[in-house]
């Protein structure tokens, strides 16, 4: 990714990108019917959508849409959704989130500070907000008053990426394309694991340096590890046990002196917006036997976004930049 000349984008980046360390330190159902003037409002039309806020009835097929989360834009751009707006990527001096090329022009909207006069300007008829930043959810109620609003599915940024494709495809009349995606998505993981028999079993988590503190993602029903899982990954016990302590999206506090916790993995993959350097200075750090053989990794804040909600539009891009570090771990475990 460009970074954006001005610092205080990449902090706003950071924000969303790092909700979990910043915040903690299917059933969606489609029922054809009538309009109630008795004539049809298209194909698979009007559809109900009930998900974790409410329900969403939309009457027709959408023409008018918007995006107010990356992982709405990247689901949406992939399916060929109509969409007329969305939020913008900080970070990337077109706007653009990892994976999609929309005109700049589309991506008008902040992906943190909701503005409704803004949203409402466009006119959508539907708007998606699966997987928004928590300022937005806590907005839903006004925002569902301007258009028919699909929000997450049964937990903020804890939904699986199929369940939330499914959503938005049954919202915008793209049911099959929906299911198409998915399983494309599902024969790329099983030909990276193909590629990387080696990775079977292997001890990997994902965590993020914030202000000063470490939060680590280690409940089984986090995206990121289920994402693991499917690559035939596990995060080490010494770390999945501690999840009765993990709060908000699955994740846990390490403090400075618990750092060393993170041998337990075969390897880390770390996101330190704030800086690779600092975190990498800190004793424990510098001690670590990840830090000795290599395995400790750091993301950057794109393969972080790619991590923090997977989801098959991203899923050949995420494994694209996995390959590296998946593959020297799983290199290195065939010399040993």
């Amino acid at each position: 990714m460009h970074d954006h000349p001005t610092r205080p984008s990449r902090r706003r980046l950071a924000v969303a990108l790092t909700a979990l360390a910043a915040l903690t330190l299917t059933a969606c159902a489609s029922t054809p019917a009538r309009d109630t003037d008795g004539a049809a409002a298209g194909e698979g039309f009007p559809v109900t959508v009930e998900h974790g806020q409410g329900t969403a009835e939309i009457p027709r097929r959408p023409q008018r849409v918007v995006a107010l989360s990356w992982t709405d834009v990247q689901i949406a751009d992939a399916l060929d959704v109509p969409l007329v707006a969305a939020v913008a990527n900080p970070d990337s001096e077109d706007g653009n989130w990892p994976g999609v090329s929309l005109e700049p022009d589309l991506l008008s909207l902040d992906s943190v500070t909701p503005d409704l006069e803004e949203i409402a300007s466009h006119q959508p008829d539907l708007i998606l907000m699966t997987a928004a930043q928590p300022t937005y959810s806590e907005e839903y109620e006004r925002i569902s008053k301007i258009a028919p609003t699909v929000s997450f599915h049964t937990a903020l940024l804890q939904d699986d990426g199929d369940e939330l494709t499914r959503m938005i495809g049954t919202a915008t009349g793209k049911a099959r394309e929906a299911d198409a995606l998915i399983e494309a998505s599902a024969e790329e993981i099983e030909a990276f694991r193909r590629e990387l028999p080696g990775l079977a079993g292997a001890k990997v988590v994902f965590a993020q340096y914030y202000r000063g503190s470490t939060g680590a993602v280690v409940t089984e029903d986090a995206p990121v590890v289920q994402f693991f899982g499917r690559l035939g990954l596990v995060v080490p016990d010494e770390l999945s046990r501690l999840a009765g302590d993990a709060a908000a999206y699955g994740t846990v506090t390490l403090s400075d002196e618990k750092l060393d916790l993170l041998d337990s993995a075969d390897a880390a993959l770390v996101n330190a917006p704030e800086g690779e350097e600092t975190f990498s200075a800190l004793p424990l750090v510098r001690n670590l036997r990840l830090s000795g053989d290599g395995t400790l990794f750091f993301t950057g804040n794109e393969l972080a976004s790619l991590l923090l909600t997977p989801n098959p539009a991203t899923t050949g891009l995420l494994l694209d930049q996995l390959r590296e570090p998946l593959g020297r771990l799983a290199e290195l475990r065939a010399r040993s």
